[in-house]
């Protein structure tokens, strides 16, 4: 037996095929493939979210997906985060760091 083994790979730019509908959101239909908040139900709150993934220093304002625990892929069109990012209690000063425009960018 010769087995090759995949010793590298490459993350390719987002597409839809990458997410799924994120809690309490369901697909609208089969053939358009889009999530729309199920009747009666909240979506996830930014506080919410951030409980439940305590590494996290931002979430984004809900979209109707998230992206699949398998996919690695990056860029292209990142449906989770089509929406406003926020800052996590307690990660403010690290949020601002992150999203402060430099000086030399202005000029």
């Amino acid at each position: 037996e010769n087995l090759k083994r995949l010793v590298e790979f490459k993350n390719c730019p987002c597409k839809r095929e990458d997410f799924e509908c994120a809690y309490n959101f369901e697909l609208e239909d089969s053939d358009s493939q889009q999530c729309r908040l199920v009747k009666g139900y909240q979506p996830l709150s930014g506080k919410e979210w951030c409980s439940r993934n305590p590494n996290a220093t931002s979430y984004f304002d809900p979209t109707g997906y998230r992206r699949i625990p398998l996919s690695t892929c990056q860029g292209g069109r990142e449906l989770d985060k089509a929406s406003e990012e926020h800052p996590c209690e307690g990660h403010e000063d690290e949020f601002e760091r992150k999203h402060r425009t430099s000086g030399a960018a202005i000029f």
